[in-house]
C-alpha cells in the first residue's frame, strides 16, 4: 500500500520521524549525554558477562592445582593441592615424601586443622594408624615399609555453600632426619 491513499490506516513515515527524534530505549534519560553513558554501560556489562562465560568455557574458572615443595639434604616434600576451586567439586591434596635414608618405622604427616574445616574431608589413603590433634593440627600417624618414598591422599571436596575465600595452611612431614613444612594456598571462587 501506498502512503496517503483513502482507506488506509494511518501511517507514519518512519524515516522521516527517526530523522527528528532517535528512538529512545531509556525514557529516564533527557539529554544526548545520558544516553551515549547508559550504552557506553551496557556494553561494558555486555563485554565483562561475556569475559566471565569465555574464562569459563575455556578452564580458567574451574579447578587447578600447583605443587608445593622443600628439600633438605636427605629428603624432599611436595604437596599437590588446590589452587583454585569452586563449591562442591573435589579437590587433589597428596603429600609425598622422598628421602635419601630409609624412611622411618612411623611417619608423622601433620596438617592445619582449618583445611578440614574449609574443605570436606572425606578420607585418607592409605588409612592412618591413628590421628591426634595438636595446637590445631592434625597428626596422621602412618605406618611405613622404610622405603625411600611414601605418599598419601586426602580426599577432599570444597564444601556446597563455601562463599569466595584464600586461605593458606602448612603440611609438616617429620622423617628421621629432619621435619620438613611447607605452606600452601587455596582460592575458593563462587
Amino acid at each position: 500500500m501506498s502512503v496517503g491513499q483513502p482507506g488506509d490506516s494511518p501511517s507514519v513515515d518512519v524515516a522521516a520521524k527517526g530523522a527528528e527524534h532517535e528512538i529512545q530505549t531509556l525514557q529516564d534519560a533527557t539529554t544526548e549525554k545520558e544516553l551515549r553513558r547508559s550504552r557506553v554501560l551496557r556494553r561494558i556489562g555486555i563485554a565483562v558477562m561475556l569475559a566471565l562465560v569465555g574464562a569459563a568455557a575455556i578452564g580458567l574458572l574451574g579447578v587447578r592445582t600447583s605443587t608445593a615443595t622443600v628439600r633438605s639434604d636427605t629428603a624432599s616434600l611436595s604437596v599437590t593441592h588446590p589452587a583454585v576451586t569452586r563449591p562442591g567439586l573435589a579437590v587433589p591434596l597428596a603429600v609425598r615424601v622422598d628421602s635419601a635414608l630409609p624412611l622411618p618405622k612411623v611417619i608423622h604427616v601433620i596438617v592445619d586443622a582449618e583445611v578440614f574445616t574449609h574443605l570436606d574431608f572425606q578420607n585418607v589413603y592409605p588409612q592412618p594408624e591413628s590421628v591426634r590433634e595438636v595446637a590445631g593440627r592434625l597428626d596422621f600417624a602412618f605406618n611405613s615399609s622404610q622405603e625411600t618414598a611414601f605418599e598419601c591422599f586426602f580426599d577432599i571436596r570444597t564444601g556446597p555453600d563455601q562463599q569466595f575465600e584464600a586461605a593458606s595452611y602448612q603440611v609438616t612431614v617429620a622423617t628421621r632426619s629432619s621435619e620438613l613444612s611447607t605452606d600452601f594456598s587455596v582460592l575458593i571462587l563462587p
